[in-house]
């Protein structure tokens, strides 16, 4: 491997507008289609408390939140939650690269369940997100 790919990279995340945009855009549709099927009111009640749920859930801020992500030269992969100063340890277990877009699909240990990290590409500096991308392409591909 090259250099580059013997050190460690930190992806520090922030907000990403387009993808904010894209949602909410997503949602208004949603509620336009809602708004013109003829359904009786329990239904379509039913419909816009999903609807307000799943836009709630999509845009509202979380202390869930992953604020950076790190992948050492050996390929261990590493996040940070907001608020939290500790790096939990995990394990990529699917990826999908982009030019605008990484969807990284990681397991944190101690956890049973999967976390999907959506990386846009507006919601991260330019040179960390070029070589995750390219870090990404060039890994084989994950059990």
């Amino acid at each position: 491997m090259s250099e580059k790919f013997d050190s460690k990279l930190i992806l520090e995340l922030k907000v990403s507008y387009a993808l904010i945009a894209v949602v909410g855009a997503m949602h208004l549709g949603a509620a336009a289609i809602v708004a013109v099927v003829p359904l009786p009111w329990p239904a379509r009640a039913a419909l816009w408390a999903a609807l307000l749920a799943s836009a709630y859930l999509a845009l509202a801020p979380s202390r869930r939140t992953v604020a950076a992500v790190e992948l050492d030269g050996d390929g261990s992969w590493a996040l940070r939650l907001r608020g939290d100063e500790a790096w939990h340890a995990c394990e990529l277990t699917d990826r999908w690269v982009h030019p605008f877009l990484v969807i990284l699909r990681l397991h944190i240990e101690g956890r049973r369940r999967a976390i999907s990290l959506v990386i846009p590409a507006d919601a991260a500096a330019a040179e960390p997100f070029r070589r995750l991308r390219a870090r990404l392409r060039m890994e084989p591909a994950a059990a």
